[in-house]
């Protein structure tokens, strides 16, 4: 299993920018809930574990529902070389 790297993962959810504040927000906006997500990421954590991973803490963090179908493609792209 590819180790999931902290900057990787970043990178990806800055890209994504699901809440779309990095326009007008600092660059650290989301390190909050990236750690988080980068927190419950273990060994075995494959492209749809980590979907479940990044759903799970962006619904917790801002009280809404993301669609499941961008959590995965955003997990498909940290998983990337």
């Amino acid at each position: 299993m590819t180790k999931i790297n902290y900057e990787k993962l970043k990178k990806v959810i800055d890209a994504w920018d699901p809440e779309k504040l990095l326009s007008y927000a600092p660059d650290n906006e989301y390190n909050i809930e990236i750690q988080a997500i980068y927190d419950l990421i273990n060994e075995n954590t494959d492209v749809e574990s980590l979907a479940l991973i990044i759903h799970k803490v962006f619904m917790e963090y801002f009280n809404e529902d993301f669609k499941m179908s961008k959590c995965i493609d955003v997990s498909r792209q940290v998983f990337e070389d």
